[in-house]
């Protein structure tokens, strides 16, 4: 795992416990300061070893494994 996947991971996690909800790309974009097309790049990657899933076409669906 890359260092910016971990950052990506931390927030997803911290944000599930703070809010209830997952956090949508802009969220996740705004807290590491990068755009959201990098943020679907990291949870793309996080998904494909199975530690991040996430519902096709649906808003705020990520989910920690």
């Amino acid at each position: 795992m890359t260092y910016k996947q971990k950052i990506t991971l931390d927030f997803i996690k911290k944000y599930w416990k703070d809010n209830g909800y997952s956090p949508s790309y802009q969220d996740i974009a705004n807290h590491m300061k990068i755009s959201t097309t990098a943020v679907k790049w990291h949870v793309k990657s996080l998904a494909k070893r199975n530690i991040v899933s996430q519902i096709p076409g649906a808003s705020r669906s990520i989910t920690v494994n």
